[in-house]
């Protein structure tokens, strides 16, 4: 069951599909590639994504192959 362990001890479960705390997104320059009729498949492996967490807001970015991702947290103001 996929999971993972966010800085601030929240586990997130990742094994739902559609899943909750992943969010899919892409540029508007390569989504304006995308004409008439699309296949979804093909846009949704052009997308990167990143995971929310749920507890602290903490943003786990994912960028096209990269298994590392790219940790961002809110500032306190």
């Amino acid at each position: 069951m996929p999971k993972m362990l966010c800085e601030c001890g929240k586990e997130i479960k990742l094994h739902a599909i559609p899943n909750e705390y992943t969010y899919m997104y892409i540029s508007e320059v390569d989504y304006d590639k995308y004409q008439g009729r699309i296949n979804a498949e093909e846009l949704y492996r052009a997308m990167d994504y990143f995971i929310k967490c749920p507890k602290c807001s903490r943003i786990w970015l994912y960028k096209s192959g990269n298994k590392t991702p790219i940790e961002y947290v809110l500032t306190k103001k």
